[in-house]
């Protein structure tokens, strides 16, 4: 089989000669209502949005998570970190809020980046590195 056939997946006759039925795939990707989950392994990772009376954020594994107390659908997943979110702090004055990890998983010196993101937008602000072995 060519390349171009082979990334259209297996080949449906060779299979269904074989006795396997394959289901037909969705055009439409899969789109989790919600996400249940708290990663909880480090301390000041679970905040009160000072932007909203009832949000409040957290970390799930790599993502820090907007989340609203009296809607659990309503959820937003900001992505920026390669390691587990370790940290969170928030100024509330400035609409700011700091994410850290404990560690890259990418680099072998064990960075640690910060990401710096707008509370309003959710808009990554800023990104500090040089820091190493983990940000609590």
């Amino acid at each position: 089989r060519s390349a171009r056939e082979a990334a259209r997946g297996p080949d449906r006759s060779a299979l269904a000669a074989l006795g396997f039925a394959m289901a037909e795939v969705l055009p439409s990707p899969l789109e989790l209502e919600h996400v249940i989950g708290y990663t909880g392994h480090h301390h000041a990772v679970a905040l009160c949005n000072p932007l909203d009376d009832t949000g409040y954020i957290t970390c799930l594994g790599c993502f820090v998570v907007f989340e609203d107390a009296t809607d659990p659908h309503k959820q937003e997943f900001l992505e920026a970190h390669d390691g587990e979110v370790s940290s969170l702090a928030v100024c509330g004055v400035g609409g700011l809020l700091a994410s850290g990890q404990a560690g890259s998983a990418r680099v072998a010196s064990g960075d640690a980046p910060v990401v710096v993101w707008d509370l309003k937008s959710r808009e990554r602000v800023y990104d500090l590195f040089a820091l190493r072995g983990g940000v609590e």
